[in-house]
């Protein structure tokens, strides 16, 4: 018999119409339907909202939908979607995918038999937005780009067990994305999280994404594309944020242990928390010589690896 008794789906939308009913579609049409979609609507513009209303009376109760009164962003929406769930597992969704049939079945049967695992994400391609497949998917991406399967937690892709959200809410304060948060959590115990290269989902990209990550990119990218991206990017202002990931991870595993092997990564968080708050102070710096003494103490001391290693130091030192 399935651990999974009850299967929830959230969605957030927000000026989704253009593509939210061939996602709705591919979701209800599911070999192994949910038992609710959960939709947290931010207060939409354009007619999300009219659309959805329009499936209310043909689900059967299986669709529930919640309208804010005011904007609550993505991360706090999210939040609330999941929250509102009330499934064994539950799936996240976005608006404007495409779902196999069998995706709802196949990550249920992946997970029934391995309890030791709290979620799991499977790759998906990557489209434009007229839905036609370009070529590469999620996961060869990261893998070209990273050379492993790392920062894959895309919810998007992802679904969680019931037993996984005493770590994952509420979410903290100040984050940036709901996804770096789960994928946060699971980084420091990687094998309470199953990855799957089965494509169970299409990924639209279109001019509306609020991601410009380089994986996304229709062309095959390589690890010097990564690099022009970090070379590119604007190096971080504040911390605050991992900061407060790490404060709320460290009490959460304090409150609901795993198992003795916490102890490691308690100590660990500690550590992490230690330079995160030096590198912080670092950031705001003007004095090179102030910034160079303060990263090579991060340098010799083993703090960059919590961050991206030398690279860090790099732009720690020359304040870039």
């Amino acid at each position: 018999m399935s651990r999974f008794k009850y299967i929830s789906v959230a969605m957030c939308t927000f000026n989704g119409a253009k593509h939210l009913t061939e996602q709705i579609t591919s979701i209800i049409n599911q070999s192994r339907p949910p038992d609710e979609i959960i939709i947290v609507d931010d207060n939409s513009s354009d007619h999300t909202v009219e659309l959805i209303d329009n499936y209310l009376d043909t689900t059967r109760n299986l669709l529930r939908l919640y309208v804010n009164e005011r904007q609550l962003g993505f991360v706090k929406n999210f939040e609330k979607a999941i929250s509102l769930c009330k499934g064994d597992i539950i799936f996240l969704a976005d608006q404007d995918d495409i779902w196999e049939v069998d995706k709802i079945n196949y990550m249920v049967s992946l997970l029934d038999c391995q309890s030791e695992f709290l979620g799991a994400t499977h790759d998906g391609r990557l489209v434009n937005s007229n839905g036609h497949y370009q070529g590469v998917t999620k996961f060869t991406q990261i893998k070209r780009g990273y050379g492993s399967l790392a920062k894959t937690i895309t919810g998007t892709l992802s679904c969680l067990t019931k037993d996984s959200l005493k770590y994952i809410l509420p979410f903290p304060a100040d984050i940036r994305s709901h996804d770096k948060w789960i994928d946060y959590i699971f980084t420091w115990f990687p094998s309470r999280w199953l990855f799957t290269d089965i494509c169970l989902s299409d990924i639209r990209r279109h001019e509306s994404n609020t991601s410009s990550w380089v994986v996304n990119s229709f062309k095959p990218i390589s690890k010097f594309d990564v690099f022009l991206e970090q070379v590119k990017t604007n190096p971080s202002s504040s911390y605050i944020d991992r900061i407060s990931m790490n404060k709320a991870l460290f009490h959460r595993l304090i409150a609901n242990k795993f198992d003795d092997q916490n102890v490691p990564i308690i100590n660990k968080l500690i550590e992490e928390r230690k330079y995160l708050v030096i590198r912080q102070a670092l950031v705001n710096r003007k004095s090179f010589l102030s910034r160079l003494k303060t990263a090579i103490f991060l340098q010799i001391s083993g703090g960059y690896a919590y961050f991206n290693g030398w690279r860090s130091f790099l732009r720690d030192v020359i304040g870039r």
